[in-house]
C-alpha cells in the first residue's frame, strides 16, 4: 500500500513545511557521514538507565518492577513503530527526489514549467489576498445591491450637490438684495421725516420774518416790500423743493416695495428649491450610508477594484489548479509515489541549491529517526533481558511475570 494512504494531504504539507521537501539522492554514504558526526556524542535520550533490581525483596516491589519494565517495553515498541512509519515516509521522499533527478530533459522541462507557473500564480495569489482594499462588509453589501444603479445615482448626487451650491449662492444674493432694499427704504423714510421737519421749520421761520418785517415797516415807516418779496420767494422756493423731494420719496418708496415684494417672492422660491434639494441629498446620503458624493465615489472605486481583484483571483485559481494537475500528472508518469506533495513545494523543482539543502535536512531527519529506533530497541531489549534474568535466577517467578505480561499483551521472549 502506498505511503500516501497513511497520511492526509494536510499532514504531508506540514512535513514539507518542516523540511521544505526537495529532490535528494538517497545514499548510504551521506547517512554514514552523519553517523560519523554524531557517533562521538552522547545524547540526553541515550542516558544509561540505573539498576532497579536491587530492591525486589517484597512481592509488591517485584510486581511494580515487572509492570514498570512492561510499560517501558510497550512505550519503546510504540516509539519504534512511530519512528519506522516516519522513517519510511522520509525514505519515500528521498526516493521520489532521486526519481525526479533522473527525469528525461524533455519531460523535465514540462515539470519545471508547471512548477515555475505554480510559483508565479501562488505569489500573485498572495498579492491578491493582501491587496489593500478598504471596504466594510456593509459597504460591499450595499454596493452589490445597487451595483447597476450606482453610476446614475452618483451622477445625480454630484449634480444635486453642484445645484445646491448654486441655490446657496442665490439665497445669499437675494438675502443681500433684501437687506439692501430694507436699508434703502429706511433711508427714504428718514429723508421724508427730514423734509417734514424742514417744512415745519421753514414755515415758522417765514411767519417770524413776516412779523418782524411788518413790525419794522410800521415802527420805522420803512418801505419793506422788497424784503417781503424776497421772503415770499424763499418760502415758495423752499416749498417747491420740499414738495418735489417728498413726491420723489413717495415714488421711491413704492418702487422699493415692488422690488422687495419681488425679492421675497424669488427668495421663497429658492428656499423651496433648497429644501427639496437638501431633502433629496440627505435621502441619498442615508441610503448609501455616506456623507457626500466624494465618499460614494471613493467606495465605488474600492468596490470596482475589489471586483477586479476577485476576478483575477478566480482566474489565477483556475490557472493554478491547471498547473497543479499538470504537475501531478507528469510526476505520476515518472512513478513518483507522492506526486501531489510537490504542488506545495514547486520552488524545490526549479532551485538546485534548495534541493541540496533539503536533501541534507532529510538525511539528518532520517538519521535522527534511526537513532530513535536504535535507542528504543535498546530500552526494550534491556527490559526484556532483565526479566529473563529474573526468571533464570528464580524460575518460580515465571508464572507471576507471564500473568503481568498478558495484561500488556507481551511474551517473555520479547515478541509483542
Amino acid at each position: 500500500m502506498r505511503l500516501l494512504k497513511l497520511f492526509s494531504r494536510r499532514k504531508k504539507k506540514k512535513e514539507l513545511d518542516e523540511a521544505s521537501v526537495l529532490p535528494v539522492k538517497d545514499t548510504m554514504e551521506e547517512d554514514g557521514n552523519l553517523l560519523q558526526t554524531t557517533s562521538g556524542e552522547k545524547k540526553e535520550s541515550e542516558m544509561d538507565m540505573e539498576s532497579e533490581s536491587a530492591y525486589l525483596d517484597s512481592k509488591k516491589d517485584r510486581e511494580d518492577y515487572i509492570r514498570n519494565q512492561c510499560e517501558r517495553m510497550v512505550e519503546a515498541a510504540k516509539q519504534i513503530d512511530d519512528a519506522k512509519v516516519e522513517y519510511e515516509a522520509v525514505t519515500s521522499y528521498l526516493n521520489d527526489m532521486q526519481k525526479i533527478d533522473l527525469i528525461e530533459p524533455e519531460k523535465r522541462k514540462i515539470v519545471d514549467d508547471a512548477a515555475r507557473n505554480i510559483v508565479m500564480y501562488t505569489r500573485e495569489r498572495e498579492k491578491y489576498k493582501n491587496s489593500d482594499v478598504r471596504l466594510t462588509p456593509s459597504q460591499r453589501q450595499m454596493m452589490e445591491r445597487y451595483e447597476h444603479d450606482i453610476l446614475s445615482e452618483l451622477k445625480n448626487m454630484q449634480n444635486n450637490e453642484s445645484y445646491q451650491q448654486v441655490i446657496k449662492s442665490d439665497l445669499r444674493y437675494l438675502e443681500g438684495e433684501k437687506a439692501m432694499l430694507r436699508y434703502e427704504k429706511n433711508e427714504i423714510i428718514a429723508k421724508q421725516k427730514y423734509l417734514k421737519g424742514l417744512s415745519v421749520t421753514l414755515s415758522v421761520l417765514v411767519v417770524i420774518l413776516f412779523i418782524v418785517l411788518a413790525a419794522v415797516a410800521k415802527v420805522f415807516e420803512v418801505d419793506m416790500r422788497l424784503p417781503f418779496l424776497m421772503t415770499a420767494v424763499m418760502a415758495v422756493g423752499s416749498a417747491v423743493y420740499i414738495l418735489f423731494e417728498s413726491n420723489r420719496n413717495r415714488v421711491n418708496i413704492k418702487l422699493n416695495e415692488q422690488k422687495m415684494k419681488k425679492a421675497i417672492t424669488l427668495l421663497n422660491k429658492v428656499k423651496i428649491k433648497y429644501v427639496n434639494n437638501t431633502s433629496c441629498l440627505e435621502y441619498g446620503y442615508t441610503k448609501f450610508g455616506i456623507k457626500n458624493s466624494a465618499e460614494l465615489e471613493s467606495v465605488w472605486k474600492e468596490y470596482v477594484t475589489l471586483k477586479e481583484v476577485e476576478r483575477r483571483f478566480r482566474t489565477n485559481t483556475d490557472k493554478l489548479n491547471e498547473n497543479n494537475e499538470l504537475l501531478i500528472a507528469e510526476l505520476k508518469k515518472e512513478h513518483i509515489a507522492d506526486a501531489d506533495i510537490w504542488i506545495y513545494q514547486p520552488a524545490a523543482l526549479i532551485d538546485r541549491k534548495e534541493m541540496v539543502e533539503i536533501r541534507h535536512r532529510l538525511n539528518v531527519r532520517r538519521q535522527k529517526l534511526r537513532e530513535r529506533i536504535e535507542y528504543n530497541a535498546k530500552i526494550k531489549n534491556q527490559s526484556m533481558e532483565s526479566l529473563n534474568q529474573m526468571v533464570k535466577k528464580k524460575p518460580e517467578l515465571k508464572e507471576e511475570i507471564l500473568q503481568i505480561f498478558h495484561l500488556y499483551q507481551l511474551e517473555l521472549d520479547g515478541n509483542t
